[in-house]
């Protein structure tokens, strides 16, 4: 696990959640909600850690949740731990579930809905549809992009319509939908609340409310509630049409198979393509179901633009691949039953090699650059000054100010030097102002960037010519 504040979103989420602030689209409120509690209640550890534990419980029980689901499918605990653990010591898991990371907590309420609905179609017991809905919820609540899974979902309850009461799925849907608008709420709620009460510090700047960490696009407002639950700050709509865009599949599709054969190996490709054709074989529409409810989100994350991160998008994908997997290996083992063993063993080595072949994610527990960083900009700037920052080296800034409490009167502005030149003479006037990284955008006449020696990345002072 990351012990330390880390830059990037990383840094966001070990920050919102602790100050009940606002993050980035979509919002995150089951996130921010769960991370506040859980880090206020832990009472050991940094809130930098603590967060991260939050995230790495959370995918090792999505590991268990797909030997939950391989288990029901195959009946076989062997088969189904084996198919766990090719999941979790994939370098995809395995790295996002030692972060401060909201889709290691999303991929959970997923791969739960996913369990809870293959359970309904096997069973038909109405408390699995609800307790599907309720997960779905959170999932939403979490990250809107398990609303990806929606057609999946549909595929799943269609292939048991002839015996399901038409009441009963829009009961379902009522609880799921009830779930997301209370948790949404948090978001209009809680930034008209940081507003009245001026908690976000950017306010004595003179700049608009709705700056990242305490108020993120001021959802209080109807034009801002939908700027980040929609994510229109972001081509969000370029990702959506992707899923139907027949050359994200030509360009893009390789990738994700090279990540398949990264993560389980070529022997794991060569299975979750038998598993596929197994189940689909044997159950149909249930089975292109869980599988379409999955991978849904791949086609999003490789044809969304602005993505740094495109591989936590294939994360539903690796859950469904890890129960075909299961399915593939039982196949094997009823058709030659005396190779029990040695296909057993096959299958742990490889899933084991991935712990070798990815051990150096074992060092990032020591990674303290960003607390580093910090550390640097505290000592070499003003106690009052206005620190502008790009979201990359801003987030272990905030975390700094907000969390750690020990950036005396500093205020973190997440923004290029470019979105705020309007401000910075008269911010100038009252307060020393710094730069990090690239400072883009033309200072007005009569100031200058002042290098701040030892700084990476870099940092600057501006401050006035001298003629």
């Amino acid at each position: 696990m990351q012990r330390y504040v880390g830059f990037w979103d990383v840094g966001e989420m070990q920050t919102v959640p602790y100050i009940l602030g606002i993050a980035h689209p979509t919002g995150f409120p089951a996130f921010v909600l769960a991370g506040w509690a859980f880090t206020h209640l832990l009472p050991f550890g940094s809130v930098a850690w603590r967060t991260t534990l939050l995230c790495a419980l959370a995918m090792a029980l999505t590991a268990w949740l797909v030997y939950r689901m391989a288990l029901d499918e195959v009946g076989d605990a062997a088969v189904a731990l084996l198919a766990a653990l090719s999941f979790a010591f994939t370098a995809l898991a395995w790295v996002r579930g030692t972060r401060a990371e909201v889709h290691a907590v999303a991929i959970t309420f997923i791969a739960l809905t996913l369990w809870c609905a293959l359970r309904w179609s096997a069973t038909l017991d109405r408390r699995w549809l609800y307790a599907g809905a309720v997960a779905w919820g959170f999932a939403l609540g979490t990250h809107l992009i398990a609303a990806l899974c929606a057609l999946g979902l549909l595929m799943i309850v269609l292939s048991r319509w002839e015996s399901v009461a038409a009441k009963h799925v829009m009961q379902a849907l009522v609880i799921c939908i009830a779930i997301v608008c209370v948790l949404y709420a948090y978001l209009p709620v809680r930034s008209a609340q940081v507003f009245a009460q001026r908690r976000d510090p950017t306010l004595a700047l003179g700049v608009a409310p709705g700056r990242p960490f305490w108020d993120y696009d001021h959802p209080a407002g109807r034009e801002g509630f939908l700027a980040l639950v929609s994510g229109s700050d972001f081509p969000v709509s370029e990702g959506i049409a992707a899923i139907f865009l027949p050359e994200t599949y030509l360009r893009a599709g390789p990738r994700y198979g090279r990540a398949v054969v990264e993560n389980f190996t070529v022997a794991g490709a060569l299975l979750i393509f038998a598993g596929a054709m197994i189940f689909l074989r044997s159950a149909r529409l249930r089975a292109l179901g869980f599988i379409v409810a999955g991978m849904t989100c791949v086609p999003f994350g490789l044809g969304f633009p602005p993505e740094a991160d495109v591989q936590r998008y294939f994360l539903g994908a690796f859950v469904t691949s890890a129960v075909l997997i299961a399915v593939a290996l039982k196949e094997l083992i009823a058709r030659w039953p005396a190779l029990r063993a040695v296909v057993l063993s096959a299958a742990a080595g490889v899933v084991f090699s991935q712990v070798y072949l990815h051990r150096e994610i074992l060092g990032q527990r020591y990674d303290i650059g960003a607390s580093r960083y910090v550390d640097f900009v505290r000592s070499h700037t003003s106690a009052q000054a206005i620190i502008l920052a790009p979201w990359t080296y801003a987030t272990p800034l905030a975390y700094g100010a907000y969390v750690e409490r020990n950036f005396g009167d500093r205020i973190v502005e997440a923004a290029w030097l470019s979105d705020d030149l309007a401000h910075v003479p008269r911010w100038i006037t009252h307060r020393p102002v710094y730069v990090v990284y690239l400072p883009w955008g033309d200072l007005p006449p009569g100031y200058a960037l002042q290098p701040i020696s030892g700084a990476d990345p870099p940092l600057y002072r501006i401050v006035r010519k001298r003629w």
